[in-house]
């Protein structure tokens, strides 16, 4: 159900509503009816529970589900509006976005740097050599890892990568990450 015809239903009708502890949300109940929703308070709660455990973002199920007219708050979208403030008002946040544009920069910058070369050449004045197909985090920098490629000679290819900026290669998802998802022994 929408959030303002449920909005509109507890203004107008008989509704009891209560709190949900466990989830942070209300519900309404009427004789044999009971509806849960979100409100501008649980999404408070839920947004600072995203900062406080440093979590990448919030999933909304369907933007069309807010009050988009401004019904009963005087507010267009006020659930969403919530949520962008909170996230929007928090340090955390700027720095993220700020992460985020300068690691798009230097990817679109890499698409013009991409180096390959054979197996037998040394990559990056580190020893890489390769001896099966797949992705290999550099012995001593983490932040650069090869792909071997078979070619139908028998030999290898190598194609050199450089992870974004304060990210290192996670060989177990062949993924570059923030260091401290990663254990990282003999890295420089």
């Amino acid at each position: 159900m929408l959030y303002f015809k449920i909005c509109v239903k507890l203004q107008t009708e008989s509704w009891l509503v209560r709190q949900n502890k466990f989830a942070s949300t209300p519900y309404a109940t009427s004789d044999n009816q009971w509806i849960s929703y979100e409100d501008m308070d649980s999404m408070t709660t839920k947004a600072n529970f995203v900062l406080e455990n440093n979590l990448g973002g919030i999933m909304v199920w369907s933007l069309d589900i807010d009050d988009f007219t401004g019904t009963c708050f005087g507010q267009k979208f006020p659930l969403l509006t919530v949520i962008n403030n909170v996230l929007k008002n928090n340090n955390k946040a700027q720095y993220v976005t700020e992460l985020l544009e300068e690691t798009w920069n230097y990817s679109k910058s890499q698409q013009m740097n991409h180096s390959s070369s054979l197996s037998s050449e040394k990559l990056s004045s580190h020893e890489a050599t390769c001896t099966r197909e797949g992705f290999f985090v550099l012995p001593k920098d983490c932040s650069k890892f090869y792909r071997c490629t078979l070619l139908q000679t028998g030999k290898f290819l190598m194609h050199s990568f450089d992870c974004p900026p304060k990210t290192v290669f996670d060989s177990r998802y062949n993924v570059c990450t923030w260091k401290k998802n990663v254990n990282i022994l003999n890295c420089s």
